[in-house]
């Protein structure tokens, strides 16, 4: 958790990035006229299925090649699980920092400043860039499958919603664990759940163009430098007097969806890998083991705060270091 600027983070929370949306049409098959040669079977059913289950997960199989992992059947990209992973092990480095700031003060770890505050920014834009490319693969592949106006919007709002529903519950536990001043108060995943459900349906029809938006949007963020504690400048990016802990504005951490968003729509140009990553296997045992954290990131991310404060004030204190929390 971040005084200022913010930190750590989901997707995707994004979560399953890259499916949100399955809507896989029924597979047709069309009965020829019966032969009059009896002992064939005319359909073409049996072949038909086999075809489409090859093709479901955009790969196709001979009979003497193994199926693709569970993940691949369900349409997850490897390497963006891996790279969630990646950024949760970011994560959890940043918080211990963070924590032992926090419980031994003495100790002189300053997690706002410095190598920590990189590691911070590099989490956060990491964390948000995958919440972009991962929204528009959900979005391209729902768009492919027939998916228009409010039911394509609709499609995107439940896991904005679930992402926002989490937040809540983060805040109402900061609350209770570090007073009113310190509590969450737009955090990330509240900027999570915001960016699903207006902000990246709006601007996922700019495509590659949302470099240039993203770009400028951090820009902004980082240039603008105006207190205000009028409603809503929390959200947007102005200082307020307090701004609580784990603080992710619009201005400028959007702006990491947005280039994110835009990376999606070059790598994968229709929701699958695009000629760019061709090179990649479809199915990779060592990224999809290294992705399961990835495939959990809100989960994990809503919990291991508790268990880390908990350990590294076991450890301190096995260690003889006095705690003083701040």
């Amino acid at each position: 958790m971040l005084r200022q600027g913010g930190e750590s983070g989901p997707l995707i929370w994004g979560g399953g990035g890259e499916s949100v949306v399955r809507a896989s049409p029924p597979t047709k098959c069309r009965i020829l006229a019966r032969p009059k040669v009896t002992g064939r079977n005319p359909t073409r059913c049996s072949s038909v299925a086999k075809v489409a289950a090859n093709h479901r997960d955009g790969t196709t199989r001979t009979s003497g090649e193994s199926p693709p992992s569970p993940a691949a059947q369900h349409g997850r990209l490897w390497e963006i699980d891996a790279l969630r992973t990646l950024a949760i092990v970011l994560m959890v480095v940043y918080h211990a920092a963070y924590d032992v700031n926090l419980l031994t003060p003495s100790i002189g770890i300053d997690p706002y400043n410095g190598i920590w505050r990189a590691v911070q920014v590099v989490c956060g834009s990491l964390f948000l860039g995958i919440v972009g490319v991962s929204f528009w693969v959900s979005h391209a592949r729902a768009a492919s499958h027939g998916l228009r106006g409010l039911a394509l919007w609709s499609a995107h709002a439940r896991r904005g919603l679930q992402v926002l529903a989490a937040a809540a519950l983060v805040s109402v536990a900061t609350r209770v664990a570090l007073g009113a001043d310190d509590a969450v108060r737009f955090g990330i995943l509240h900027l999570i759940g915001v960016l699903l459900l207006m902000v990246l349906p709006a601007a996922v029809r700019f495509g590659p163009w949302n470099v240039l938006l993203g770009i400028a949007v951090v820009a902004v963020g980082v240039a603008m430098d105006v207190t205000s504690d009028a409603p809503g400048a929390l959200v947007l990016g102005f200082v307020p007097t307090e701004n609580g802990v784990d603080w992710y504005p619009l201005l400028p951490w959007a702006g990491a969806a947005l280039i994110g968003l835009s990376v999606g729509s070059v790598l994968y140009p229709d929701g699958h890998r695009g000629a760019v990553l061709r090179a990649l296997p479809v199915a990779s045992q060592r990224g999809t083991r290294f992705g399961a954290a990835g495939r959990r990131s809100l989960l994990i991310y809503l919990v291991h705060q508790p268990i880390l404060v908990a350990s590294i004030a076991l450890a301190l204190t096995v260690a003889g270091i006095d705690l003083q929390p701040s």
